[in-house]
C-alpha cells in the first residue's frame, strides 16, 4: 500500500503513492470530481493496487480541463455529473 505525501488542497489534491518495485513509471490518473469524500474513496482504492499509480484531484470542471489540456496524465476518471 503507498502513503500519502500531501492532502489535498484548494482545487487540487495529490495522492502519491511509493514509486512501484519493478522500476516503471507509475501511471498518472486525474480524478475530476466536486465530492471530496469521492477524491478519499477513490485513494483508498488506488492505494490497494500496490503502488503502481498516482491519484490526481481536481475539485472543479475547469481545474480539471486545465489539467487534461496539460496533458501531463496517463488516464482520467471523471464524474459525469459535475
Amino acid at each position: 500500500m503507498g502513503t500519502a505525501t500531501r492532502p489535498p488542497d484548494g482545487d487540487r489534491g495529490r495522492e502519491a503513492l511509493s514509486p512501484p518495485q519493478d522500476g516503471h513509471k507509475p501511471i498518472r490518473v486525474l480524478l475530476i470530481d466536486d465530492d471530496q469524500d469521492d477524491f478519499f474513496l477513490t485513494r483508498e482504492l488506488v492505494s490497494d493496487l500496490g503502488g503502481r499509480y498516482t491519484l490526481d484531484w481536481a475539485a472543479t470542471y475547469e481545474a480539471g480541463l486545465e489539467a487534461i489540456c496539460m496533458q501531463t496524465h496517463d488516464a482520467y476518471l471523471l464524474d459525469y455529473r459535475l
